[in-house]
């Protein structure tokens, strides 16, 4: 019996997992782990391995330049003329100014000046003397609602005349895409004194580089 118990010790020098010796030295219990069940993930949650994907994407520089297309097209209903002041409010602006920048981000300034009010009949001598053109309630926006780029800004009311009037600014690195200047309304004040007729004029939009700072 002495030898069989020397004998069972050996093995279990060797077979150190799962081997389980009695109170009896003669006999001896290996136990089987419990399987675990197929697909089962580690206990642990331990990450196994990881791999990655590159992907990449080129945007080639445009040979185009920033532009301005389109402009805004204002009407005034007929009134008639009585003696005092006139007070006007468009009965339409249709369209709107859009700046296209193909991703430079120099800026940009658009500006606004207007002629003189001229009969349709005599260009060349009547005016309308006094006329004061204001553009109210300004919007820019972006015609991709996902635009990433910081959007111009602008005075919300422009009193139009000879001079040149700022109407849309983009700062360095911004306004790059389309974005596009509107106005919910025009008003049109003529003083007394004026004479009847059919008068008209000319907006002319202006896009300019932003100045470089020294």
């Amino acid at each position: 019996m002495k030898k069989a118990s020397k004998q069972l010790l050996a093995i279990g020098a060797v077979l150190s997992v799962g081997l389980v010796i009695s109170t009896t030295p003669a006999s001896a219990t290996i136990s089987k782990p419990t399987p675990e069940k197929p697909g089962k993930p580690s206990s642990d949650g331990e990450v196994l391995g990881k791999t990655t994907t590159d992907v990449d994407v080129s945007l080639e520089a445009s040979a185009n330049k920033i532009t301005i297309v389109d402009a805004p097209k204002i009407n005034f209903s007929s009134t008639k003329i009585n003696a005092g002041k006139i007070n006007l409010t468009s009965n339409s602006i249709k369209d709107n100014l859009r700046v296209l920048n193909p991703g430079k981000d120099d800026g940009y300034i658009v500006t606004a000046k207007m002629a003189d009010f001229a009969d349709k009949g005599d260009a060349n001598s009547v005016r309308l003397k006094g006329a004061r053109m204001t553009l109210h309630d300004r919007s820019i926006t972006a015609a991709d609602t996902n635009n990433q780029s910081k959007a111009p800004n602008g005075e919300e009311n422009v009193e139009l005349n000879s001079s040149e009037k700022n109407v849309m600014v983009a700062e360095h690195g911004a306004g790059l895409g389309i974005f596009r200047l509107t106005y919910k309304n025009a008003t049109l004040e003529i003083p007394d004194g004026n004479k009847p007729g059919t008068y008209s004029t000319v907006i002319t939009w202006t896009l300019q580089e932003t100045p470089k700072s020294n």
